[in-house]
């Protein structure tokens, strides 16, 4: 799975940039500007990133059923 340093969304074949670290949406669609931290579109830190950084029990992941379960659509 890729990373974008940007918009830090996570998925396969982002076609992340490796020296700026933008994925392909950000660098084509100027996203850079809208997901930042000044005015507060940065989602921070994943809830498993949380977990360990505090020393908690790091829960699993939804998998993508699970997560298509609970959403509002």
């Amino acid at each position: 799975m890729e990373e974008c340093n940007n918009c830090h969304e996570r998925w396969f074949d982002m076609n992340v940039d490796p020296v700026t670290g933008f994925c392909s949406q950000c660098r084509n669609q100027n996203r850079a500007k809208l997901f930042n931290a000044g005015n507060f579109m940065d989602p921070g830190p994943s809830v498993q990133e949380l977990a360990h950084q505090y020393g908690l029990k790091v829960p699993e992941p939804c998998t993508q059923i699970e997560a298509m379960c609970i959403s509002p659509v």
